[in-house]
């Protein structure tokens, strides 16, 4: 007779095969779209606003395979890819969070310049509402949050055949400060 473990397992095993893949697979295609279409309309090209959310749609592009697939294969098909090399667990935990606050950030960046280009004041419109502007915040995004979440790859290792964060000052720092941001 199997035990309530081995049946959470399999059922999770179940999960994975049913949700999980066909989620990463719909979400990388749905990205890989929206960028095509924000690429080829003539008028986004000139919106800074789309230069967010196409920023967006190309991280989530990356996001969700490199980051999402390694978690399926681990623990959907029980392939201990982050749980035995230490490279690429360091490698996954830093791009699991470095990839997702940036594609958190960009519709925000999207926002701000909907405000922006929608304010009655015209020097305010004028000078925050710019593809220049747009790019700058993408660019810095992206280099901010690749430097703030450095720390990662010195606080995640493998322990007891398990990828996680040793226990140190940076791994309090991450928690109760940068994660809650």
């Amino acid at each position: 007779m199997s035990s309530t473990a081995e049946i959470v397992n399999t059922i999770s095993r179940w999960l994975n095969y049913v949700f999980a893949i066909p989620m990463v697979i719909i979400g990388t295609v749905g990205a890989l779209l929206t960028t095509i279409v924000f690429i080829k309309h003539p008028s986004f090209v000139r919106n800074p606003t789309i230069h967010c959310l196409l920023a967006g749609a190309i991280m989530t592009a990356l996001h969700l395979p490199s980051v999402y697939l390694q978690g399926i294969l681990v623990e959907g098909f029980g392939l201990d890819v982050y749980n035995t090399n230490d490279i690429v667990c360091r490698e996954h935990h830093y791009l699991f969070y470095s990839t997702t606050v940036a594609t958190i950030s960009f519709p925000c960046w999207a926002a701000f310049d909907q405000y922006a280009s929608t304010c009655r004041k015209a020097y305010f419109r004028n000078r925050w509402s710019s593809i220049r502007i747009a790019r700058f915040a993408i660019i810095g995004t992206v280099i901010f949050w690749s430097i703030i979440y450095i720390p990662i790859i010195f606080i995640s290792s493998i322990v007891n055949g398990v990828c996680v964060f040793i226990d140190s000052p940076l791994a309090k720092i991450n928690d109760y400060f940068l994660t809650p941001i």
